[in-house]
């Protein structure tokens, strides 16, 4: 007899837009794997105000992507990119019924949010990094990222239980 472990998992994007590349997609079919094995598995995400409709027929080439629930908050103001979506009970409340957060990316406040809240409940999340560490990538808008890592981004590398790293660059 196999012995089977449901968990409640949490995978945290700002956006399913297929248009924004690889990591969108990534997101999606890893949720949608989980689910087919069963698990509980949750997306929260910003809704995109335009884009709707695409991710919605991108999401449906995923198998299994149909278990897998989404939580959206509202799409962020330039003032929200930086500092936080406005609806940060949401936020709360879905990484409260986690039993484990994975964060997709780096840069999002959304995703600095998830992770705070997180830590603060003694949840463990893990973070794919996408490329987002890798010595090009962190000379793209340099002094941006030096400002996002003062504002709480190394803070959320730093009490990930995981970091999920995809080259040996971002290794080092």
């Amino acid at each position: 007899m196999q012995l089977r472990i449901r968990m409640k998992i949490l995978h945290v994007i700002p956006t399913l837009d297929p248009a924004m590349g690889g990591p969108p997609m990534i997101a999606a079919r890893l949720a949608a794997g989980q689910a087919s094995l069963g698990h509980d598995v949750t997306m929260l995400t910003h809704e995109h105000p335009t884009r709707g409709k695409q991710i919605d027929l991108a999401l449906k080439e995923v198998p299994f992507f149909d278990r897998v629930t989404i939580h959206q908050v509202d799409y962020p103001s330039c003032f929200e990119q930086i500092f936080g979506p406005g609806d940060q009970t949401k936020i709360h409340r879905v990484v409260h019924d986690a039993q484990v957060v994975h964060i997709h990316s780096v840069g999002e406040a959304i995703l600095r949010i998830a992770a705070t809240v997180a830590r603060d409940l003694g949840r463990p999340y893990h973070v794919l990094l996408n490329g987002m560490l890798d010595p090009w990538s962190l000379q793209q808008s340099a002094l941006k990222k030096k400002l996002a890592m003062l504002l709480g981004y190394r803070k959320m590398f730093n009490g990930a239980a995981a970091l999920h790293l995809g080259t040996e660059d971002e290794k080092r």
